[in-house]
């Protein structure tokens, strides 16, 4: 049954306060392509092409709010804010305030593994109906969608009068401070079928492994990596090589100690996902 004819579709036309003049645009963005796989639909039917238009819409909006609301702050602050607002977790929790995963159309398969309440699965969705509406009804009442549903998250930030901390900002800053390169981020794994994939992703310095993070995205495993190379470090089980070590200048004498952190630090963040696995098998 389509999602716009049914109850749910009602009701959520009525919380929109408007009626889509195309309702098939409604309809394709709680279309998820396994959907289309099981019943011979082309995946453009499904809402991937409108995620992709409502990523840019939605950060173009949340990028305007935040430039008026916070006329002092820089560009590093702005874009902290931003990623805060946008990231999936959060996305993911304002489509769950809207009931969107019930009226999402899945496969077999994604819906007996609880697909449809999956957070990438549930943001994608959110993604797509903000392009639906900009499409349907233009940029003003995609604006006030997203200011009215996103409210809490964007009052969050008012009321600190600062950005919440940004794991990947957090690590650099640390870091530089202390006189190491830029951290970079490395996909080791991607397991899951297509419409619920698990990214596995390693946070580095040079070469020495300081975390290991998993996501249904890229960008969610490259936080979870950087989250926990910064409690490796802050809690001391992981030690950073000398500055000399890490910018490439060769140490004065040879330092077996430090020559060893590396691996110490590998064999933390690697024992520290190795034992979720199993936990996760497990269960």
């Amino acid at each position: 049954m389509s999602p716009s004819k049914d109850g749910r579709g009602r009701n959520f036309a009525s919380m929109l306060g408007f009626q889509f003049r195309d309702p098939s645009l409604f309809e394709r963005a709680l279309v998820h392509r396994s959907y289309c796989n099981e019943h011979g639909m082309d995946a453009s039917d499904s809402y991937e092409r409108l995620e992709f238009l409502g990523d840019a819409v939605l950060e173009l909006i949340v990028s305007d709010s935040l430039y008026v609301q916070f006329p002092e702050a820089d560009e590093g602050q702005l874009t902290k804010s931003r990623s805060s607002v946008v990231r999936g977790k959060v996305l993911a929790g304002v489509a769950r305030r809207l009931g969107l995963g019930e009226m999402l159309l899945v496969g077999h398969g994604v819906e007996s593994s609880g697909g449809r309440d999956q957070e990438s699965v549930l943001a994608a969705a959110l993604e797509a109906v903000i392009a639906a509406v900009y499409l349907d009804q233009g940029m003003e009442t995609a604006r006030q969608f997203v200011d009215r549903h996103l409210a809490p998250e964007l009052a969050d930030i008012g009321r600190s009068g600062a950005p919440p901390e940004n794991p990947k900002s957090r690590l650099q800053e640390l870091l530089q401070g202390r006189g190491h390169p830029t951290p970079s981020y490395r996909l080791i794994g991607r397991e899951g079928p297509d419409h619920s994939p698990v990214f596995s992703v390693e946070a580095l310095v040079g070469e020495q492994i300081l975390g290991i993070g998993e996501g249904g995205r890229k960008s969610e495993a490259e936080h979870a990596a950087a989250k926990e190379a910064l409690e490796n470090i802050l809690s001391g089980s992981c030690s950073l090589a000398q500055e000399s070590n890490c910018t490439g200048n060769s140490p004065s004498k040879p330092n077996t100690e430090v020559e060893n952190r590396p691996a110490d630090c590998s064999r933390v963040a690697r024992g520290g996902i190795l034992n979720r696995l199993r936990l996760t098998r497990k269960g």
